[in-house]
C-alpha cells in the first residue's frame, strides 16, 4: 500500500488540503486487519513464541554488546545496529547478503535522522544459538563495528 504524487507546489497543496484520499488514510484494508487480527489470535494461543522471541532479543543483544558492536539501547525486539552513514548502511547489509547469506534490512534517511543510519535487526523465535553467533560473526568480519567511510568498503 502506498502512492505517490509530484508536481508544482501549488497542486501539491491542493492535494493536500482538499483530496479525501490523502487526508484519510488512516484505515487498514480489510485484508491487512484480518491478518492483524490473526497474528494476535496465535500468539495468544502460543505465548510461549513470544517468551522465545523475548529470550533471543535479550540473547543476541548480550551477544553484539559483548563483540562491541555499536548497538543502541532500546527496550524493543527491534535491535538498531547504528552505522552512521546512509552509503556505508547500504554497503554492509550488501556484503551481509553477498558474502554470508544474512539479509538485514538498512535503514536511512528520512526514516532516521541523517548520522543515525542503521541496521535493523529483529530476532525471531525460530532464530537459534548458532544463527546469532553466525550474524555476530558475519558483522565483525564486514567492519560493522568499525567507524569506517563508504569509500573503505567500495566494492
Amino acid at each position: 500500500m502506498g502512492g505517490y504524487v509530484a508536481g508544482p507546489a501549488l497542486v501539491m497543496d491542493v492535494i493536500r488540503s482538499f483530496s479525501d484520499s490523502f487526508i484519510f488514510t488512516t484505515s487498514l484494508c480489510p485484508h491487512l486487519a484480518a491478518g492483524a487480527l490473526a497474528a494476535v489470535r496465535h500468539l495468544k494461543a502460543h505465548p510461549e513464541q513470544r517468551t522465545r522471541q523475548q529470550n533471543n532479543v535479550a540473547r543476541l543483544k548480550a551477544m553484539l554488546q559483548k563483540a562491541d558492536l555499536p548497538l543502541a539501547d532500546t527496550p524493543s525486539h527491534i535491535l538498531p545496529l547504528i552505522i552512521g552513514d546512509a552509503h556505508l548502511c547500504r554497503r554492509i547489509s550488501e556484503l551481509l547478503l553477498s558474502e554470508h547469506s544474512i539479509y538485514v534490512q538498512p535503514i536511512n534517511y528520512p526514516t532516521v535522522p541523517r548520522g543515525q543510519e542503521r541496521l535493523r535487526i529483529t530476532p525471531t523465535p525460530y532464530h537459534s544459538e548458532e544463527h546469532m553467533e553466525a550474524l555476530v560473526a558475519a558483522l565483525v568480519d564486514v567492519g560493522a563495528g568499525r567507524r569506517r567511510t563508504s569509500t573503505d568498503l567500495a566494492a
